[in-house]
């Protein structure tokens, strides 16, 4: 059988990811040496402060520099594969993030951690055979936005909540909210391109064209609020715990709130090998997860 080249959106998930890898790696370098582990009330309050701090470590604006260069990346394979597929495949960040562990940290890895690189493998291997995008149906702005809202106060109240009980200090509670809220960004990012792609017949971020439509799309404004919100509880995440946990966690919930929504509120097909895929890529992410000393 003669070797097949992925298409394009494929490749470009897979470059996003080693630039969001690298770039969680860098800030969480920073925000542990920086920040000690705060409650979310602690992060509304002094929130200014405390990016302030942040914003003057060049170790960790590297890493936002990398993660803005990940974000226009996936936003081009976003419009070009559906993002039950692009999305659940950008988890293999969670290798990359290993082998800057391994590679530059001397870290060894457990035989559960091992067990589940090779679920993420298997998984994103028969993810990346399947084919781009191919749905035209384009939810009405109204809908999306007023999913937008529910989702995101369920999301913010959940964490307020549960940050107010014993544990609080804990990553679990903020690693899985920002990953709830990157995951609600990408659906609205996605809706997004399909806006532009529908107004100009195509879409690339090289062109005026694409950028226009982009940026007159409601979605736009909701998927950059609902990232920005994430980007800010991912931080908390890093103050109170391990990125080789928190990494996990978040594209755990980032996962299940895209194919949700992707199925529900964007209508994409969920065949049975991109499920069986989905399934086996979070699995292996939860053994990594669990695994983490």
């Amino acid at each position: 059988m003669l070797f097949r080249w992925p298409e394009l959106y494929v490749a470009l998930t897979l470059l996003a990811a080693v630039l969001f890898a690298a770039g969680n790696a860098l800030q969480k370098q920073a925000v542990a040496s920086r920040l000690p582990p705060l409650p979310a009330a602690a992060w509304l309050e002094r929130g200014r402060q405390v990016f302030a701090a942040l914003f003057r470590s060049p170790i960790w604006m590297l890493g936002l520099a990398l993660t803005i260069a990940a974000f226009a990346v996936e936003i081009q394979a976003l419009a070009m594969g559906d993002v039950t597929v692009v999305k659940p495949l950008s988890r293999i960040q969670i290798l990359f993030v290993l082998a800057i562990g391994v590679g530059a940290l001397g870290e060894r890895l457990a035989r559960a951690e091992w067990l589940g690189v090779g679920m993420i493998v298997a998984g994103s291997v028969l993810l990346g055979s399947e084919p781009g995008g191919s749905r035209v149906w384009v939810p009405r702005t109204a809908v999306i936005a007023a999913v937008a809202v529910g989702v995101g106060a369920i999301v913010a109240a959940g964490l307020w909540f549960t940050d107010r009980g014993p544990g609080r200090r804990r990553e679990h509670a903020p690693a899985l909210a920002a990953g709830a809220f990157f995951g609600l960004g990408d659906i609205l990012m996605k809706a997004a391109t399909d806006a532009a792609r529908a107004r100009t017949g195509g879409f690339n971020l090289a062109t005026g064209d694409t950028l226009t439509s982009l940026a007159v799309a409601p979605e736009l404004v909701l998927s950059l609020v609902a990232t920005a919100f994430a980007f800010a509880v991912q931080q908390m995440a890093f103050s109170r715990g391990r990125v080789s946990l928190v990494v996990p966690l978040i594209g755990v919930a980032g996962t299940a709130v895209v194919v949700v929504l992707g199925a529900t509120l964007l209508q994409e097909q969920i065949s049975a090998l991109r499920a069986a895929s989905i399934a086996m890529m979070l699995a292996g992410t939860l053994l990594i997860g669990r695994a983490a000393p």
